[in-house]
């Protein structure tokens, strides 16, 4: 059962109307949204039902990746450079990790299926491809506190024998999209081995990732 509470913006008079959403099958892990938050007199909303996984790992509900999508961006408007962004090519071998918190008022009417990782890069300064790309994830439960050290067991959810960025956001699509419970802290990795160093890619940097629901 989802109750809806409706509020007058001046007089501050409410109404509460209570509505049962039946979901066959298993139990199911679900919000229910509307897709306004202000509502005029004679106008009309919809209600969504967003699925949510129950547990971290590589999906296998088979979702259509052309349903409606959201982008949870992180470190928007921040400058980042050197060993923030994930394209060190100044090194030879690089291995770069990002603990991402969840947010619950953000993600609240957004699927947790991740089925893209984009970063911004706003110069390139990389002579040469980025050999053996690839990029994990994995969740880690908040009570740990903040990790110390790299984390291990991540699922490799994208590979490149090569890549080479560009300036702009640099999208990486999931051949297979990776469930986020949402309560757990997700752990992206990024890590590359190159026979030999140059010029590294420094520039500010944004992350985001993009859910489908």
């Amino acid at each position: 059962m989802h109750t809806i509470t409706a509020s007058h913006k001046i007089t501050g008079c409410t109404i509460s109307k209570t509505t049962a959403v039946i979901l066959d099958g298993i139990l199911q892990n679900a919000n229910f949204c509307l897709a306004d938050s202000v509502v005029c007199i004679s106008e009309t909303t919809t209600a969504q039902v967003i699925m949510k996984p129950f547990a971290c790992g590589l999906s296998t509900t088979g979702c259509d990746a052309t349903a409606p999508s959201g982008i949870y961006e992180i470190n928007k408007g921040f400058d980042k450079t050197g060993i923030t962004t994930p394209f060190r090519g100044i090194y030879e071998d690089a291995r770069t990790q990002y603990l991402i918190k969840p947010d619950k008022k953000t993600m609240s009417c957004m699927g947790n299926t991740v089925t893209s990782v984009g970063f911004n890069v706003t110069a390139v300064f990389s002579k040469n491809p980025y050999e053996n790309f690839t990029i994990s994830m994995g969740c880690r439960s908040p009570k740990l506190g903040n990790p110390v050290d790299f984390e291990t067991g991540l699922i490799i959810v994208y590979t490149a024998a090569q890549y080479t960025p560009t300036a702009g956001w640099n999208t990486f699509t999931l051949p297979t999209p990776y469930d986020w419970d949402g309560v757990s802290d997700l752990v992206l990795e990024v890590c590359y081995d190159n026979q030999t160093g140059n010029a590294g890619t420094v520039g500010r940097q944004e992350e985001s990732i993009t859910y489908i629901y």
